[in-house]
């Protein structure tokens, strides 16, 4: 089984949209002092200092503008180097030996059967692993 032409596009827009939203909500952690919305590094909060730095910044729409296309353009970067990963055109940096390579498919939706792995739930427990290499 392959991944249909609806599930394709359902996945590449909600990531198109998620950029978009993140970017957004970047720039409101700069310019509105919403700091307690970071969740990476895990459990790593901007200091007091870093807070009262980001509060120099002269806010205007030009600046706004040009940091919500460079954090898009960050995580669009970012996905995209995913998406390589997963259609096979490159491998990962960080443990390629043991790549064997992943597949997205559609979902049997007649396969009552629960997955007890998610990717989800790996990512930020494994920051540690990554940053100590």
């Amino acid at each position: 089984m392959t991944l249909s032409d609806d599930n394709t596009k359902a996945i590449l827009l909600d990531i198109h949209q998620d950029i978009s939203d993140y970017a957004d909500n970047a720039i409101s952690i700069i310019f509105d002092g919403n700091q307690g919305s970071l969740t990476y590094p895990p459990n790593v909060n901007l200091t007091a200092e870093e807070i009262i730095a980001l509060k120099t910044i002269v806010p205007s729409d030009n600046l706004k503008s040009a940091l919500n296309k460079i954090l898009a353009d960050n995580s669009a970067a970012v996905m995209f180097n995913l998406l390589n990963n997963i259609d096979g055109t490159t491998d990962p940096k960080n443990n390629s030996d043991n790549w064997t390579g992943v597949k997205l498919v559609d979902l049997d939706p007649n396969d009552d059967e629960d997955s007890e792995f998610f990717l989800h739930d790996e990512f930020y427990s494994t920051y540690w692993d990554w940053y100590k290499n």
